[in-house]
């Protein structure tokens, strides 16, 4: 931590910017409203105390832990002791859509990429967030998740449930192998460099994308 306090190459975070701005007004001309009601009641629904005990039990009991300390494992152990406090925390957090900002507070840590690593973008950021603030997560990622096919382009492999990024990469070396065939207009494949493009990304824009498709803010909200 104090390496990054006093020694961050400034210059790095420079060439990243503020971001590509959009005009989000072409938002509605192109995404069409594809989420009823039922669908968005259905992502933020409170959820019952089984819910909650089955995300817990379904995550990663030994993943480091967040600022608390506390483990997967202890919630999961302890459940019989503190599954109603945790149980109240989780339903009132998706009930008013806020949380405590120390729940919420995380530990980021630099993570080498080269054995010799000197500059910050030789090192891989992690965040370390409570077990706690991550059960909330769990439960709205798997409520997206049954519904994400839905709104997301077919040709979007990665991060989709039953989808399989591998067949995204055998449609790109099929379509690399007949580049060389003429066709009407001709054929072009460009290679699109998506390094560090989190840091970049317009959340506003992100925002207007969800909601065209009629993501209503109750489920946008829980940033």
């Amino acid at each position: 931590m104090i390496w990054m306090c006093y020694c961050v190459d400034k210059s790095v975070f420079s060439m990243i910017g503020p971001g590509v701005q959009y005009d989000s007004s072409m938002v509605d001309d192109v995404i069409p409203n594809m989420m009823t009601v039922v669908e968005n009641y259905f992502l933020i629904d409170i959820p019952s105390a089984e819910d909650i005990h089955d995300a817990i039990f379904a995550m990663d009991a030994t993943s480091a832990p967040g600022l608390d300390g506390f483990f997967g494992k202890f919630y999961q152990h302890c459940w019989e002791i503190v599954g109603g406090d945790v149980v109240h925390a989780v339903q009132d957090f998706f009930r008013t859509r806020t949380i405590f900002p120390r729940l919420s507070s995380s530990f980021i840590v630099l993570l080498p990429k080269l054995r010799d690593s000197i500059s910050i973008d030789q090192y891989r950021p992690i965040v370390l967030s409570n077990f706690l603030f991550k059960i909330s997560s769990k439960i709205s990622a798997d409520r997206l998740a049954r519904i994400a096919a839905m709104i997301v382009c077919p040709y979007q492999f990665g991060f989709i449930r039953d989808r399989h990024i591998e067949d995204c990469i055998a449609l790109a070396v099929d379509c690399v192998n007949v580049l060389h065939k003429k066709c009407h207009g001709g054929n072009l494949a460009m290679k699109i460099d998506i390094h560090k493009a989190f840091d970049t990304l317009d959340w506003y824009f992100l925002r207007r994308v969800l909601q065209a498709f009629w993501v209503l803010f109750g489920f946008r909200g829980l940033d």
